[in-house]
């Protein structure tokens, strides 16, 4: 109790000390709810449907000019295309007991066919993608997680940079 009220004396004497640790302490913790938050949503949650690790992304690709997914617009009416573009977004979902690597096997053999049949598209291929990562990309699972120890270790050093002031021994005081 002794300790409370010196730390309240303390907070009132110096009443600019006090509006910037309250000011950086609700900064602090916003941000850190907003990250937990965003971080929970994206990567810890699993996706709304069931089992979401079989949904698969079906995407065009091709390894000439680098392009590891693409989607292409699909032309209903060629006189009109530059009002109706669509694109064309296929998802699957692998059968029981399948695995990405089988699938991908497939849809090569698949393509390598239509590519014999149909010299124009022969450079392109089926990519495999699974649905979680068609939404959230590597680069965006990284940077999250960095973002998320970086305010991990802000908060535990605006922590202990807080707390000695209030940590005082309790002899000596007036």
């Amino acid at each position: 109790m002794i300790d409370l009220r010196y730390a309240l004396r303390l907070l009132f004497k110096s009443p600019l000390f006090t509006i910037a640790i309250v000011l950086t302490s609700a900064l602090g913790i916003g941000a850190t709810t907003t990250i937990f938050s965003v971080v929970n949503a994206v990567l810890v949650r699993p996706l709304p449907f069931a089992d979401p690790e079989r949904l698969m992304q079906v995407a065009e690709k091709n390894d000439k000019l680098r392009l590891p997914a693409f989607s292409a617009p699909l032309v209903i009416n060629p006189p009109n295309e530059m009002r109706l573009n669509h694109v064309l977004f296929v998802v699957g979902r692998l059968k029981p007991g399948g695995t990405r690597q089988a699938a991908q096997m497939e849809m090569d053999t698949i393509a390598a066919r239509v590519g014999q049949e149909y010299p124009e598209v022969r450079d392109w291929g089926i990519n495999l993608i699974t649905f979680t990562d068609t939404f959230v990309s590597s680069q965006l699972r990284t940077a999250l997680l960095m973002l998320r120890a970086a305010i991990v270790s802000i908060s535990v050093c605006a922590a202990c940079r807080v707390t000695p002031g209030f940590s005082r021994p309790t002899t000596n005081r007036t």
